[in-house]
């Protein structure tokens, strides 16, 4: 199986963006401990991600990719 973004457990869509161009990546992000969600300010762009081998990215080779929990409900 190919390592696609957004088959990925760290994928964190933008509502409301059906394409996904503005997808990012929550790999190495904490939630707060407010609210319990994710700060996307802070995220990179999963395009960016992948074409990036710098510190916290995947890359082409998608080295950080988790499959998704698949759920049965």
């Amino acid at each position: 199986m190919s390592k696609y973004c957004i088959n990925c457990k760290h994928f964190s869509p933008k509502e409301g963006d059906t394409e996904h161009e503005f997808a990012r990546c929550s790999y190495n992000q904490t939630p707060s401990l407010v609210t319990g969600t994710l700060v996307r300010d802070g995220m990179y762009y999963c395009a960016a991600a992948r074409a990036s081998t710098g510190k916290g990215t995947c890359g082409a080779e998608g080295k950080h990719y988790e499959e998704k929990a698949v759920s049965n409900v």
